[in-house]
């Protein structure tokens, strides 16, 4: 310490011995003595290279300036009684034991220098516990818990703070300080500041983005995203789909939701937003459905649309699909119902698809005219692939009468950018095309029921048959309508030109007759290769591919190396083969292949139901239900809804070719078929635990069955 002198301004020094003076003495490794070192090395260096700096370095600086910050406002502020989750025990003890002395300069803390070194540790190590953690999103957890033991009583932290406790803040101190704010939120503001990506940040200013988001943006929302972000509370997708595409506008900018529904066309309301979004946020998904969102959000910025949505929203859709048009299309098609009410109905799914606006924009509807609404989601029932070439054919030509030609009829974003999340919704992906085409053909039946049989929705139906319309009729040979549809002139040449394969292998991979596909071929312009001529060079054994596939687990670009082809074309030799392929993602490797080794092992009367982890939850809570009185119970029981257990033991039936359980009433006890026999039976042949491991692993790793319910599939009933 030092004194002044009278005549002197600089002070002397107290010349007390310093090693008498207590000090707390910190464990090897402890925390307080790491960030000590952080900011050292950061001085000494001149950049911060550590935690969420890692990625981006900073001057020192602005790491040290973001310290600061936190550390003054913490002392100002904080509970040192709430800290305990942070900080270590003992320098929390120390710096609540200030000198008597001292306690004057506790007047105003955060606002001079604390009174001991105690005090500064616990305010700069609270600091660096959040922004030491490698990402955003960890800095953020921790973040919260300081904001936690900063809160005032009397107002809870809001997204605008963070600029009030010092100007030298940096943007990385601010997107820390969201990620930590975003659980309180609402929903509209997380979207707004994106809490939750990798980098949340103020909105941006000005409304360059949201109108460059018009252009991509359809004002009723992609149909197969808006199945896998339907949330399992249930929200009707004529409400669901503009407000997601109003949350597309609001996501990093100013948007207000009301400004973003009626830039889309006034589809929906600002009350009808907030209260969906609102569903959405209580969903247990709703973390990764934010995330669907903004990644979405991030490639439309990122990637041009091959739509431009804003432009088809002001079209002239008066002439679309004229009635003469429709007459010519009836006549070719030999479509001998419906009148000119399907005529109205077929315009409006046109004008739909073509546009994105709901179809009331085009035809309104009246409210009492249920009938008409009913006709209109059942129309992908009675479409056909001749049919939708017809329709999208007329649609070209509608587009093209506007000046459209270099823009596909529909189009939706890549689905790949939903990888790796858990989503409430059904995956389309998931249905049996075939099982789908069969049920539909035999006797014409409503969509629910079929919904019904294949354990999924009547969305999911819907729009699986709008992409992959089911053939007039189930014995009906494919005829090259349906061939020119699903293959194009492209997709064909690709095939037989560039990856060599034979008209017999073509055949085979699209289901299509050789007769279908070199009348094709003749109508594409594509000489075909004399019989024989295939290079040897090009066949890719399918023995081969197995082992190398599905045993040694290689990747499908690494064996397309080794024997010098595009993974395209390996990907194609595998769907001839009929290999397994492996869903997207590490984890889901490993269960799609041991699913594929259960079923190899599994019975044969398994092995259809044998698909994918999914399957294997279906087969253990089909066992578990038989055990009980009841569907009713046994849902109660296994933690699900009776609907959902019921839904899961059709799907096994449509997959195991029959009825599993007798006709019963909700109340009245289940009673197994004949063939529900057997597949107990078989079950009860598989190795303990078997499946139980499989369904654990499947996406989104929430367990099949309540833990109070799980050992009883290892017990005497599953024993060989």
């Amino acid at each position: 310490m030092r004194n002044r002198e009278p005549d002197d301004r600089r002070p002397a020094r107290c010349g007390h011995d310093l090693t008498d003076v207590p000090t707390l003495t910190l464990p090897a490794g402890h925390f307080a003595l790491r960030a000590q070192s952080l900011i050292l090395d950061a001085i000494t260096s001149g950049v911060a290279r550590f935690g969420v700096y890692a990625r981006s370095p900073q001057p020192v600086a602005v790491a040290l300036a973001d310290v600061r910050t936190v550390a003054s406002r913490l002392l100002a502020t904080a509970n040192p009684g709430k800290l305990s989750s942070v900080l270590p025990a003992d320098l929390i003890e120390e710096h609540l034991a200030v000198p008597r002395g001292r306690r004057m300069a506790l007047k105003r803390p955060g606002f001079m220098a604390p009174p001991t070194a105690a005090s500064t540790a616990v305010a700069i190590t609270a600091a660096l516990k959040a922004l030491i953690e490698p990402d955003i999103q960890q800095a953020g957890s921790i973040m919260r818990d300081l904001l936690q033991a900063m809160e005032r009583e009397d107002r809870a932290a809001i997204a605008s703070d963070i600029y009030h406790w010092g100007k030298d803040s940096s943007p990385f101190l601010h997107a820390v300080h969201l990620a930590a704010l975003g659980p309180s939120m609402r929903p509209s503001h997380q979207l707004r500041h994106r809490t939750i990506s990798d980098f949340p940040a103020r909105p941006a200013s000005g409304s360059q983005l949201t109108a460059r988001r018009l252009h991509k943006v359809p004002t009723m929302f992609w149909p197969a995203w808006t199945l896998r972000l339907t949330p399992a509370s249930g929200v009707s997708h004529t409400a669901l789909q503009p407000t997601l595409s109003s949350a597309l506008l609001i996501i990093g900018s100013k948007s207000e939701r009301d400004d973003a529904a009626g830039q889309l066309g006034s589809a929906t309301d600002k009350a009808t937003i907030s209260r969906i979004l609102q569903v959405l946020q209580d969903d247990h998904c709703w973390p990764d459905i934010h995330r669907a969102l903004d990644r979405l959000a991030g490639y439309l910025d990122d990637h041009n649309t091959p739509i431009d949505y804003e432009r088809r929203r002001n079209l002239n859709y008066r002439h679309l699909l004229p009635h003469e048009q429709w007459l010519d299309i009836r006549q070719r098609l030999k479509i001998t119902t419906g009148g000119e009410r399907q005529w109205r109905i077929t315009r409006c799914v046109l004008f739909q698809r073509i546009s994105g606006l709901p179809v009331e924009a085009d035809a309104p509807i009246a409210p009492g005219d249920t009938h008409f609404r009913v006709e209109l989601g059942s129309f992908p029932a009675r479409q056909t692939p001749e049919l939708a070439y017809e329709l999208d054919n007329a649609a070209r030509m509608f587009l093209a009468r506007q000046g459209i030609d270099n823009e596909p009829v529909s189009w939706e974003p890549p689905l790949d950018l939903l990888h790796g999340l858990t989503l409430p919704g059904p995956d389309p992906a998931e249905i049996n095309i075939g099982s789908l085409h069969r049920l539909i053909r035999a006797g014409r039946p409503s969509l629910e029921p079929v919904a019904a049989r294949l354990g999924t929705t009547y969305d999911t139906v819907r729009h699986v048959l709008q992409e992959h319309p089911a053939p007039r009729t189930r014995i009906a040979a494919p005829s090259k309508h349906a061939a020119r549809q699903a293959l194009s002139a492209t997709e064909f040449t690709r095939l037989y030109q560039h990856e060599r394969l034979s008209i017999h292998q073509i055949s085979e991979l699209t289901g299509f007759s050789r007769g279908t596909l070199t009348a094709l071929a003749t109508e594409y312009g594509i000489t075909l290769r004399p019989a024989g001529s295939q290079p040897r060079h090009q066949i890719v054994d399918r023995d081969w591919l197995h082992e190398q596939y599905v045993v040694q687990r290689r990747t499908l670009p690494d064996l397309a190396r080794e024997r010098g082809v595009s993974k395209a074309t390996m990907r194609t030799w595998a769907r001839l083969h009929q290999i397994p392929m492996r869903p997207p993602g590490g984890a889901s490797h490993d269960t799609a292949l041991r699913t594929t080794h259960l079923a190899e092992s599994a019975p044969a009367i398994l092995r259809p139901a044998l698909t994918s982890a999914y399957a294997c939850e279906r087969l253990l809570r089909f066992a578990q239900a038989i055990e009980h009185p009841t569907l009713r119970s046994a849902a109660s029981l296994l933690g699900c809804s009776e609907e959902t257990l019921s839904r899961q033991i059709r799907r096994l039936e449509s997959d195991l070719g029959g009825p599993l359980l007798e006709p019963f009433e909700p109340e009245h006890s289940v009673n197994l078929t004949g063939l529900g026999n057997e597949v107990m039976s078989a079950l009860r042949r598989l190795r303990p635990g078997e499946l139980l491991d499989l369904a654990e692993q499947r996406p989104g790793g929430r367990s099949a069955l309540p833990p109070s319910e799980l050992p009883r599939l290892t017990g005497p009933n599953w024993q060989p």
